[in-house]
């Protein structure tokens, strides 16, 4: 993940923070100007993405990238197939979610998000199994009120079950309010 910003003086965009390796899938950019033109630049598998960002707000703001070449499989997901400790959490409370779902397909990789009702403040304590194995997943990321988990192909074999077990902690106060 690296950053740039629009040089009025040479024409170009020049890379203002460095590449750095984000295995979370989120990365968070500090201390800039709300004046002036950016790309965050994306890379994963040898393929990029970048998300255009033409004006800034005081204070946060969110943008997401889509890596294009870098397909994921959701195979095998129904509702039914999510459990929540807690349906109905308070704000700021810890919610365990447990996902089991069986991919149709092993050549894409495997890639699963869930939505929440309330803003997602963190994610943590996660597990993936493939066949009752454990398997370390390339991407766990928590964004507003989503949570994504994926897997790379290797790591996947279709019509094998993979059960994954996180705990998210509810934002202090709910931001759909």
């Amino acid at each position: 993940m690296s950053l740039k910003r629009f040089d009025t003086t040479s024409g170009q965009f020049e890379q203002i923070r460095a590449p750095r390796s984000v295995p979370s899938g989120q990365y968070s950019f500090k201390n800039l100007g709300i004046d002036g033109e950016y790309r965050a630049v994306a890379e994963f598998q040898g393929e990029t993405g970048l998300s255009a960002i033409e004006s800034l707000n005081p204070g946060t703001n969110t943008r997401d990238i889509v890596i294009e070449g870098i397909t994921t499989v959701e195979g095998g997901i129904t509702s039914s197939d999510v459990t929540l400790s807690d349906t109905e959490p308070t704000p700021g409370s810890a919610v365990t979610v447990t996902v089991t779902a069986t991919p149709e397909s092993e050549s894409a990789g495997f890639s699963f998000s869930h939505e929440f009702n309330q803003s997602v403040a963190s994610i943590s304590d996660i597990t993936t199994k493939l066949a009752g194995s454990s398997v370390d997943p390339i991407t766990e990321a928590a964004s507003q009120n989503r949570v994504t988990v994926t897997l790379l192909r290797g790591d996947v074999t279709a019509g094998e079950p993979i059960t994954i077990e996180y705990t998210i902690t509810t934002a202090e106060t709910d931001g759909n309010q």
